[in-house]
């Protein structure tokens, strides 16, 4: 009986430990997202202020 209940609790651990690893690689995956999309979004505003700069000369120009 004593040896079922430890080896149920190792169990229990083991299965909270993995579960715990899987929800901190999750959220790494997240946060990684999270960071690309950020970084497009800056890129793709740097790209869009690049094209008003250059409209804004070339209409100067004509």
């Amino acid at each position: 009986m004593i040896n079922s209940i430890s080896s149920n609790r190792t169990t229990l651990l083991s299965t909270i430990s993995n579960e715990n690893e899987k929800n901190i690689k999750n959220e790494k995956v997240e946060k990684s997202k999270v960071s690309l999309i950020k970084e497009a979004i800056q890129n793709n505003t740097y790209k869009i202020d690049i094209n008003k700069t250059a409209l804004s000369m070339a209409s100067r120009l004509l």
